[in-house]
């Protein structure tokens, strides 16, 4: 029974991904594992602060913008900065 609940959560969340940061994209249509290997398979270096997350990703990667882009539709009203590359 978990792990359905799991795989249930997992298909929701992916929807709610694909309708509400992938619109518009070439990855609206894509399957789940296509957008974990594009947008979440990637090295970055993370700094958590107390209010905040931020990613430092390599200055050759190649999803920057596209996951710029989805960050902004998913949190429109928090002003996002450049991402920066890593030293």
């Amino acid at each position: 029974m978990g792990a359905l609940l799991l795989t249930a959560g997992a298909y929701v969340l992916h929807q709610q991904l694909r309708h509400l940061g992938l619109q518009g994209t070439a990855l609206a249509m894509a399957q789940p594992r296509t957008v974990m290997l594009t947008l979440f398979k990637i090295a970055a270096r993370v700094k958590q602060y107390k209010d905040r997350v931020r990613l430092h990703l390599p200055g050759g990667c190649p999803v920057k913008g596209r996951l710029a882009q989805v960050c902004q539709r998913l949190y429109p009203d928090i002003r996002m900065r450049a991402m920066p590359a890593s030293p």
